[in-house]
């Protein structure tokens, strides 16, 4: 479980995360800072299979076509929850995290997995 710094700068600063998908996704089992709720990588992983319907298959499938397409997560990442936040941001809201904030992709720049 991922506990640095930076994590928890990427949950807080995800409002989706925290407003939208903490109350429906967390679990008594889940790890909160706070207020703060900081996803497990199995967490993010139930969340992509139910927001997305993908399977194990599917979401081991999008995520190496993600980090093929993108060379940038593995780089700029330091855990597998970092990761995968990084994808599940990527794919439901169209955000890509900067070292610092989350900032939206442009559409014309998000390109489709599927």
């Amino acid at each position: 479980m991922d506990l640095t710094n930076k994590y928890i700068k990427m949950c807080e600063s995800c409002e989706e995360l925290q407003e939208v998908l903490a109350p429906i996704f967390a679990t008594g089992r889940s790890t909160f800072i706070g207020d703060i709720w900081l996803p497990m990588q199995d967490e993010i992983q139930t969340i992509l299979h139910e927001r997305f319907e993908y399977q194990l298959g599917g979401m081991i499938d999008i995520f190496c076509k993600w980090i093929t397409v993108f060379t940038f997560p593995c780089g700029t990442h330091d855990s597998m929850e970092q990761i995968w936040l990084a994808l599940l941001m990527d794919r439901e809201y169209y955000q890509k995290w900067t070292g610092e904030k989350w900032i939206r992709i442009p559409l014309s720049e998000w390109i489709p997995l599927n």
